[in-house]
């Protein structure tokens, strides 16, 4: 999990090298500090401000809605490292991102696709399970095609 504050040091590093001494916002939210994120150490480090992080995001997605913001509902997006636990390799992430694109792509609004011993451990919103079910041949085919061995489903489903 150190990977995590490691790669956001170095991405604010690049930043204040690129651009000098300057502010860096982000978009940390109350939710966000109730989970381990060690990410959050860097940006401390940094001195990144985060002028959201008094509001649940639920509240930030209802300001934005509230102003016509077009992402308003737009479903979260980590980084594909964190989909990983193990030893982080590319093909490893970029199998991760082929199955995550072709869920996407299938219409599938939330999706993450964890990467754990040559298997896919998908999560799809709780709205969309029962359509995960009804293309579940298609969906394992084709991430057995991008090289899982097997392929899982979160039955609870996830919140966007």
């Amino acid at each position: 999990h150190r990977r995590c504050y490691h790669c956001k040091k170095a991405m604010l590093q690049a930043v204040t090298d690129r651009f000098g001494d300057v502010e860096i916002w982000d978009g940390t939210n109350s939710d966000d500090l109730k989970e381990f994120r060690p990410g959050l150490k860097a940006n401390e480090e940094f001195g990144v401000v985060s002028p959201l992080r008094c509001f649940k995001k639920s509240e930030i997605r209802f300001m934005a809605r509230t102003l016509g913001l077009p992402n308003w509902d737009k479903p979260t997006n980590s980084c594909l490292a964190t989909r990983i636990l193990e030893d982080i390799e590319r093909y490893k992430i970029e199998m991760v991102e082929r199955a995550e694109d072709f869920l996407l792509n299938r219409g599938f609004r939330f999706v993450r696709v964890r990467f754990r011993d040559t298997s896919a451990f998908v999560e799809v919103g709780f709205d969309e399970v029962d359509r995960f079910f009804a293309l579940r041949h298609e969906i394992v085919k084709k991430l057995k095609s991008i090289g899982f061995k097997r392929v899982f489903l979160d039955l609870e489903g996830r919140s966007v």
